[in-house]
């Protein structure tokens, strides 16, 4: 593998410098601002690496390859783009790239008004990391299951499916046409499967929970629930999750 064996599962990422494609003084302030809000929201997030944004500048000057600039930075995602405005309007494109192999794991465009008190640099921030974020755990999860507590001792396949109905899951809360019906479906599948599949079953009881399924009726979804909650606590009594679930499920 390219990268250390300690880097394997790390989440990790670095935001290069966005390039001014109209080399315009107020659209390269709006790319440097967006670059640092991007790197502020990544910040916040519990558990995530993210490398300074003078190092990833320093490495991006030096027109290196993205394996190299990961490898320098030890992150296992580094995220580019570039800026542009059209018409009254700003574009930004972004991909997040996977330093293993330089495949774009997320690609995304932004067309949105431009203004001058960084309103729209701020709401492209916010979105584009919720979104990277999501997809990097994804990613990781699908190519180092082994590194993940909730896949050990589960079988393969349901492991897949559940990796699936996360992307649908986050497709769909972050507008990128993924269905949460799908999702759940997916869950399904994964638990029968593997009904020993802890976390599956206490996502499918979030699921039944909240009624995800219309078909379901109020009675039907809490039963499920509380069926899928109950063989959780039975494996793992001190589960704070399935509690907290088992309090949601009499309160909805």
């Amino acid at each position: 593998p390219i990268l250390d064996k300690d880097l394997d599962a790390s989440k990790s990422i670095a935001v290069l410098p966005f390039t001014n494609l109209d080399e315009q003084e107020g659209i390269d302030g709006f790319s440097k601002g967006l670059v640092d809000a991007i790197l502020d929201e990544l910040a916040q997030i519990e558990n995530l690496k993210v490398a300074s944004r003078t190092s990833s500048s320093l490495l991006h000057n030096q027109n290196l390859s993205i394996e190299t600039i990961g490898r320098k930075l030890k992150v296992n995602y580094v995220m580019e783009g570039s800026v542009q405005e059209l018409g009254g309007k700003i574009r930004v494109i972004a991909q997040l790239i996977r330093v293993e192999d330089e495949f774009h794991v997320l690609s995304r465009t932004y067309t949105e008004p431009l203004d001058h008190n960084f309103t729209t640099a701020s709401e492209i921030s916010k979105h584009l990391a919720r979104n990277a974020f999501n997809k990097l755990i994804i990613d990781l999860k699908r190519l180092h299951p082994q590194y993940f507590q909730e896949f050990h001792g589960v079988n393969p396949e349901a492991v897949e499916l559940y990796i699936q109905s996360m992307e649908q899951y986050s497709d769909a809360i972050n507008g990128e046409g993924g269905n949460k019906l799908v999702a759940m479906q997916l869950v399904e599948r994964a638990v029968n499967i593997d009904p020993n599949f802890l976390e599956a079953q206490l996502d499918l009881a979030w699921n039944y929970i909240f009624r995800i399924n219309p078909e379901l009726t109020a009675e039907e979804s809490s039963q499920r629930a509380h069926a899928a909650i109950e063989l959780v606590l039975a494996k793992d009594p001190g589960s704070i999750i399935a509690q907290f679930f088992l309090v949601q499920t009499y309160l909805y």
